[in-house]
C-alpha cells in the first residue's frame, strides 16, 4: 500500500487546517487592533485621517523592507540551529542588529531630514503638506523600532518558534488598543490628542513589542538565556555573515515593498478627487483587509504541502493538497464577496461616523466583491510555482500587475479624470492580470506534472 491509500481527505484535511489556522488567529488578532484603531481614528477630521494615512503609508514602505531583511537573518539562524550550533545562533542574531540598524538609521535620517519631499510624492495641498510633515518626521524617529520588530521575530522563526513573534504582536496590538482610545479619543479627562495621539500610540505600541522581543531573547527567561557568547557586547559582524543577510533579504524586501510604494503614487492619485475620498479609501483598505483573515494561511499551506509531496514524490498526493486547497479557498472567496457586498455598510459605520465616508468606501468595497476570486485564488497556484523551484516567478508578475495598477490609475484619475470608480476598477483588472497570468504559466511550465515528470527523470 502507498503513502497516499494510506491519506484520506479528511486526514489532508486536518493538514491543511494546521497551516493555517494558527496564521488565521495571529492574522486575526493583527486585523482586530488595526480595525478598532481605525474606528478610533474615524471619529477625527477628515483632513486628519487622511494625514494619518499619509504618515502610515510611508511607515508602511519602511516596515517592508526590514520586514524582508530579517528573512535574511532567519536563514543563517535557522542552518546554525539545525546544525545544533546555540552560540552561532547567539553570535548572528547579535550580527543582524549591527548589520541591519545602520540602513534603517540613514532611511530614517532621510524621512527625518526631508518629510515634506516624501508626501509630496502624495498630494500637494498645503495644509495636508504642513500638518503632515511633523506628523511623518515624529514617526521617522522611531521608525528604526520596526527592523528591530522584525530582527527579533527572526530569532524564534529560525529556531520553528512561530508562537513567540505571534504573542508579541498580540501585546503590541493590545497596547495599541488600549493607549490608542485614551490618547485619541480620551478618557476620564485624560488624553484626547486626536491625531498626535493617534501617532503616540502608534509608537508606544512599536516600543513595546521591540522590548518585549529583546527581554524574550536575552532575558531571564529568554532564548538565549544558557547560551554564552563568546565574542564581546560590541564586536562587529563579520563580513561574510553581513553579505549573506543582505543576499537573501534584499530580494524579499524589494518584494514587500512593491506594493507599499505602489499605494504612495496611487494615494496621490486619489487625492487629486479631495481629501475625503482618500479618507474614506483608507477605512475602505482595513475593511477589505478583514477579508484576508480567512485566506491568510493559502499562500504557505500551498507551499509547505506541495513541497512535502515533492519531498515524498508522490505525484497523487501533491495534486489532491491542490485540489483541496482551491475548494477551501473557492468556499472562502463565497464568503468574502459575501461580506462585502452585504455587509459594507456595518463595518463602515463601526470604522467612522461620518456619512460622506461611508458612501465612498461603499462604492470601493463594492467593486471589490469582484476581486476576491483572483485575490485569493491566486495565493495557491502562486503557492506551487514558489514550490517548484520557480521562486522568482510570482515576485515578476506581482511587480508587472502593480506597475499595471499604477499606470491605469494615473491613466482614469490623472489624465481622463474620470470618475473614482474607474480607479476602484483599475485595482479589479490587476488583480484579474495576475491571476490570469500566474494560471497561464502553471499550465504552460506543467506545474501540476511537476511531481510525476521528476520522478520519471
Amino acid at each position: 500500500m502507498t503513502l497516499t491509500e494510506k491519506v484520506t481527505t479528511r486526514e489532508i484535511d486536518g493538514r491543511i487546517m494546521k497551516i493555517m489556522v494558527p496564521i488565521m488567529i495571529e492574522y486575526s488578532l493583527m486585523m482586530l487592533s488595526s480595525t478598532i484603531l481605525t474606528s478610533y481614528i474615524g471619529r477625527m477630521a477628515v483632513d486628519d485621517i487622511s494625514i494619518y494615512g499619509m504618515g502610515t503609508r510611508i511607515a508602511s514602505i519602511f516596515f517592508a523592507l526590514f520586514r524582508g531583511m530579517g528573512v535574511g537573518v532567519m536563514i543563517l539562524e535557522a542552518r546554525s540551529f539545525g546544525e545544533k550550533n546555540l552560540q552561532r545562533c547567539r553570535w548572528l542574531q547579535h550580527e543582524s542588529y549591527f548589520s541591519v540598524f545602520p540602513a534603517a538609521a540613514i532611511l530614517t535620517l532621510l524621512i527625518i531630514m526631508f518629510p515634506r519631499q516624501f508626501l509630496t510624492i502624495m498630494t500637494s495641498d498645503p495644509a495636508l503638506l504642513d500638518r503632515g510633515t511633523m506628523i511623518l518626521r515624529l514617526l521617522g524617529i522611531f521608525m528604526p523600532l520596526q527592523a528591530l520588530i522584525g530582527l527579533n521575530s527572526a530569532a524564534f522563526q529560525a529556531f520553528g518558534n512561530t508562537r513567540t513573534p505571534m504573542f508579541i504582536a498580540a501585546f503590541g496590538n493590545i497596547l495599541s488598543i488600549i493607549v490608542g482610545y485614551v490618547l485619541i479619543l480620551g478618557f476620564n479627562g485624560i488624553g484626547g490628542f486626536g491625531l498626535i495621539g493617534a501617532v503616540w500610540s502608534q509608537i508606544i505600541s512599536w516600543s513595546g513589542m521591540t522590548l518585549l522581543g529583546l527581554f524574550l531573547i536575552y532575558g531571564p527567561v529568554g532564548l538565549y538565556k544558557d547560551i554564552k557568547s563568546d565574542h564581546p557586547l560590541f564586536s562587529l559582524p563579520a563580513m561574510e555573515d553581513v553579505k549573506t543577510i543582505y543576499n537573501s533579504g534584499v530580494p524579499v524586501a524589494l518584494e514587500n515593498s512593491y506594493w507599499s510604494v505602489a499605494t504612495v503614487y496611487i494615494s496621490r492619485v486619489i487625492l487629486l478627487y479631495g481629501s475625503s475620498f482618500y479618507a474614506a479609501y483608507n477605512l475602505g483598505l482595513q475593511a477589505e483587509g478583514l477579508c484576508d483573515v480567512l485566506s491568510a494561511g493559502f499562500l504557505t499551506g500551498a507551499m509547505s504541502l506541495s513541497a512535502m509531496a515533492i519531498g515524498a514524490r508522490d505525484d497523487d498526493l501533491y495534486r489532491r493538497y491542490y485540489a483541496r486547497l482551491n475548494f477551501f479557498c473557492l468556499i472562502v472567496c463565497g464568503l468574502t464577496m459575501a461580506f462585502l457586498g452585504f455587509g459594507s455598510t456595518a463595518i463602515l459605520r463601526f470604522l467612522t461616523d461620518k456619512q460622506e465616508l461611508i458612501t465612498i468606501g461603499y462604492s470601493y468595497l463594492f467593486a471589490m466583491v469582484f476581486s476576491q476570486i483572483p485575490q485569493h485564488m491566486a495565493k495557491v497556484i502562486s503557492g506551487y510555482i514558489r514550490a517548484t523551484g520557480h521562486e522568482k516567478v510570482p515576485s515578476i508578475i506581482s511587480l508587472c500587475g502593480v506597475i499595471l495598477r499604477v499606470l491605469l490609475v494615473i491613466l482614469f484619475g490623472q489624465i481622463l479624470h474620470k470618475s473614482i470608480n474607474w480607479v476602484w476598477w483599475a485595482f479589479n483588472i490587476d488583480l484579474w492580470f495576475r491571476y490570469t497570468v500566474s494560471v497561464i504559466y502553471g499550465k504552460t511550465h506543467h506545474t501540476l506534472d511537476y511531481v510525476s515528470e521528476h520522478r520519471q527523470a
